[in-house]
């Protein structure tokens, strides 16, 4: 019988898996070149590589020195492989907190996209399970904040509608 019991990994497997990508030169000019993520970046947000896709911890999903970790690579199939039993989580959603009223924030779709933008110098947000995934709940975040917020989704069929969630949400 399946599982009910969310998909986590030990901090130790995780931490390999970002030692093992900064080892590997030709999945960091993947990275660099496919996404516009840094070695800096892999070091600040723990991405990794699992020797088939490039990995993402979930930091909220701390558990018992276990984390969730969210797969993205394209031409993989599938693309991006979101862990099991574990709840879309907005990923950023802690960096909001202390943000001042006023401040810009991204609603993006995707971890890899939120992370370059952070690199680039912007608060940034994203759902875990892809464009279109901002449950109400997840407004609870922005409440309270004179935030000024941007909806930036790919321009194709899933990102347009995607887009429309937090739209209405926010």
């Amino acid at each position: 019988a399946p599982s009910d019991e969310p998909e986590l990994f030990p901090l130790a497997q995780t931490e390999g898996w970002t030692e093992a990508l900064l080892r590997d030169h030709d999945r960091l000019a993947e990275l660099e070149q496919t996404y516009g993520l840094t070695a800096q970046t892999v070091v600040n947000y723990h991405l990794g590589f699992d020797g088939a896709y490039f990995t993402i911890p979930l930091p909220t999903t701390l558990k018992d020195g276990k984390l969730a970790v969210k797969r993205h690579r394209r031409g993989q199939q599938p693309k991006a492989r979101h862990p099991a039993n574990v709840p879309a989580q907005l990923y950023g959603a802690e960096t909001l907190k202390d943000a001042p009223n006023g401040s810009l924030v991204i609603v993006t779709g995707g971890e890899l996209k939120r992370l370059l933008l952070v690199q680039m110098g912007f608060l940034a947000v994203s759902g875990t399970t892809g464009e279109g995934a901002f449950p109400s709940a997840w407004a609870e975040v922005f409440r309270g904040k004179d935030f000024n917020v941007a909806i930036i989704d790919d321009v194709d069929k899933a990102g347009l509608a995607g887009a429309e969630k937090p739209a209405v949400v926010l």
